[in-house]
């Protein structure tokens, strides 16, 4: 009587089926679904782990070592122990792949965490890093300043470490502290205040500088398409001036200070007078110069404790709450932290976002503009001066390819505006988008009007 085996890969069984049609089924030992966690040591000191494949005169034995799988065939001789482990189920996961993320996607803002009580003086931390009208913005000052004042601590201080920014973001930044020091103490700890971020820095009343700290050159430039900075016209720079006087004084310090940060002709000194720091525009027996003309002013912690913008030097906030009488205060946690390291990684990722999406559009624009119909050479006939059929074939499979192209281009440019309105400051000009839609709808009309112009039918 004949037999015939087969595998049943679902139950892991093996099915003998015998002529007569009796099945008998035996468990089939699969690797794949589970593995013998065996032991085996030979008399030379070995240790081998995985499982026993076949006895006799010899153990065959499948290794398991460094994910990896080795057959070794030992003699019995020098086996000098042999233990078998239970049966175990498959470890074998199959790998999940990471979702694509979509340019311009972002994960929530972090919420505020739920107001707490402290037993002692607290200070609110509000991380002000990176370029002003970026990282360093009214609008993420405004909103973990309104946290703050939820949460009452013993002071505000706002951590600067900015190499300067949009001068245009300064009034809102300064009107923001203005508006919120009326209720809370709000104390500026300088690691590096340079142009905007020093003029913002002097709307509080109470600056201090850490060990190292640079705090000044403030005057106004622009960019040219270059990236590389150009002088603004005296207009500009006298309302700059004008401004940084004003939000100085806010602050109550002297607006010379902040006018010689962006005029480096204006030389300034200082006296001592009842124990107070006074700058003066010409020099006094006893004063000391401050900065000379031909410099812009950028002052050292050193240079800013002597002529009197800072109160004091702290090398961080604990260092800090002993200056302000808050000796072994401790933080007061809120939104500021969470979300400036939040608005940081947004920016990053959205920049390479934007960096991708100019690439593309520049290259589906070029091979629009490559592949554009009006740049192929046609016959036309004469009389009517419509093209050939020929011509019309060739003008039709460019406008095609051109279509393609601009297409694309538009979708490009739709992803990229709808990531410069999250952050408008940040991404651009809404007039450079509108001017590329333009610019992709001319070519589109210009075919559309030519092929009817044209057209041998």
């Amino acid at each position: 009587m004949g037999t015939f085996a087969g595998v049943d890969a679902v139950k892991g069984t093996l099915t003998m089926r015998c002529a007569g049609g009796m099945r008998v089924m035996a468990a089939l030992l699969c690797f794949a679904a589970g593995a013998r966690g065996d032991t085996l040591v030979t008399k030379d000191g070995k240790t081998f782990e995985g499982r026993v494949i076949s006895r006799g005169s010899s153990i065959v034995f499948e290794a398991h070592k460094y994910g990896s799988k080795i057959t070794v065939t030992i003699p019995k001789t020098n086996v000098a122990s042999l233990t078998e482990g239970p049966i175990t189920a498959a470890t074998h996961k199959v790998p999940v792949r990471p979702k694509k993320r979509i340019l311009g996607n972002l994960p929530p803002e972090p919420e505020a965490p739920p107001v707490a009580a402290y037993s002692g003086p607290t200070y609110y931390l509000i991380p002000l890093n990176g370029m002003v009208g970026r990282t360093f913005s009214a609008d993420v000052l405004a909103r973990s300043l309104a946290d703050a004042a939820k949460r009452k601590p013993s002071a505000v201080v706002l951590h600067v470490d900015s190499p300067g920014g949009l001068m245009n973001e300064v009034e809102p930044l300064v009107r923001t502290i203005a508006r919120y020091k009326r209720d809370l103490r709000i104390a500026v700890l300088v690691k590096r205040a340079i142009s905007a971020a020093a003029i913002t820095s002097l709307a509080a009343n109470a600056i201090y500088v850490e060990p190292g700290s640079v705090i000044g050159a403030a005057t106004a430039f622009r960019l040219t398409p270059a990236g590389t900075p150009a002088a603004v016209t005296e207009k500009i720079q006298s309302l700059w001036r004008a401004k940084a006087r004003s939000f100085a004084a806010m602050g109550g310090h002297s607006p010379l200070l902040a006018n010689a940060m962006i005029d480096a002709s204006a030389q300034l000194y200082v006296i001592d007078r009842g124990g107070k720091k006074v700058i003066l525009e010409r020099p006094v027996r006893g004063c000391s110069v401050v900065t000379r003309s031909g410099r812009l002013l950028t002052m050292t912690a050193g240079e800013a404790l002597a002529c009197g913008l800072a109160a004091g030097q702290a090398a961080d906030p604990g260092e800090l709450g002993t200056l302000l009488g808050h000796a072994g205060w401790t933080e007061c946690r809120g939104l500021a932290r969470p979300l400036a390291e939040y608005r940081d990684k947004a920016i990053r990722t959205l920049t390479e976002d934007m960096t991708k999406l100019k690439k593309q559009y520049d290259a589906n624009m070029t091979g629009a503009m490559d592949s554009a119909p009006w740049k192929g050479r046609y016959e036309y006939y004469s009389d009517t001066r419509k093209f050939t059929r020929a011509s019309w074939r060739r003008w039709n499979e460019r406008s095609r390819k051109c279509v393609v192209f601009l297409t694309q281009a538009k979708g490009d440019l739709a992803k990229a505006a709808a990531i410069a309105e999250k952050f408008p400051k940040v991404f651009g000009d809404p007039k450079w988008f509108r001017a590329q839609e333009d610019r992709i709808k001319a070519a589109r009309t210009k075919i559309a009007e030519e092929s009817r112009k044209s057209s041998p039918f």
